[in-house]
């Protein structure tokens, strides 16, 4: 079994969930790094996030596991890696005074087109990671960000 060299099937699943975050938080950091405003940035780490885990199709599947079946901590861990993104949304929202149902209504847009993009694009040969379907995501995520 691969887990032999840890405790229990849980231990080896944390590990791996701290190694994705870890190399999570090095991609995320370089494009923090870039200096971009608050707007821009979101939008890169929304497309950051989506190359990451289409290049890391194994972390997507264990991503992309139902919450139900796993214990407090693995969810716990699980869901550092959008952490960024949904702190960057909420900074966003806050700074252009957008009502708490906005910015949430936001954030489950912005996360449907992560994770659904990386579905799609990962395990769909109808949609392809291409740029031409990445501008179309990252102009689905501009596009919430517009301000009327």
């Amino acid at each position: 079994a691969p887990y032999k060299h840890f405790e229990s099937k849980e231990k080896l699943i944390y590990e791996i969930f701290a190694t994705i975050n870890r190399q999570w938080q090095e991609k995320q950091k370089k494009i923090i790094e870039k200096g971009l405003n608050l707007k821009d940035t979101l939008i890169e780490m929304c497309m950051g996030h989506i190359a990451f885990l289409i290049q890391n199709p194994g972390f997507a599947n264990l991503i992309m596991l139902n919450d139900q079946s796993l214990a407090k901590e693995l969810r716990s861990i699980k869901t550092q890696l959008s952490r960024t993104t949904c702190e960057l949304v909420d900074r966003y929202c806050e700074t252009v005074h957008m009502p708490y149902e906005v910015k949430r209504r936001k954030l489950f847009t912005i996360r449907s087109v992560i994770y659904g993009a990386v579905i799609f694009m990962s395990q769909n040969t109808e949609i392809q990671y291409t740029k031409q379907h990445l501008d179309l995501v990252k102009s689905v995520i501009e596009r919430e960000f517009v301000i009327n």
